[in-house]
């Protein structure tokens, strides 16, 4: 097993690169397991990849939704998942 570890350049590296080629050229410290560097270059990352993490979640929730919906539509945990529909429209809003 291995320890994935990333230098990050500066915030203002980071912006140029981003603006030069989008997202491809910050995916290499998505995956890292460790980012060393400055604090505004790890907030910059974290914020670009934070709607994606968002996006995900609420994809799950929506799909988790219809699939009790499907189950028994008068079960108890129908009645309770209007919590979950205002997760998702939370989470939508959140990522619009």
């Amino acid at each position: 097993m291995s320890f994935h570890k990333r230098r990050l350049p500066s915030l203002e590296d980071l912006k140029k690169a981003y603006s030069e080629r989008g997202k491809e050229a910050l995916e290499v410290y998505r995956n890292a397991d460790a980012l060393i560097g400055p604090k505004e270059s790890s907030d910059f990352i974290n914020e670009i990849f934070e709607t994606k993490i968002n996006a995900d979640i609420s994809a799950v929730l929506v799909l988790l939704n219809a699939a009790l919906a499907q189950i028994e539509p008068e079960t108890s945990l129908m009645k309770e998942s209007k919590d979950l529909n205002e997760i998702i429209k939370s989470l939508t809003t959140k990522i619009k």
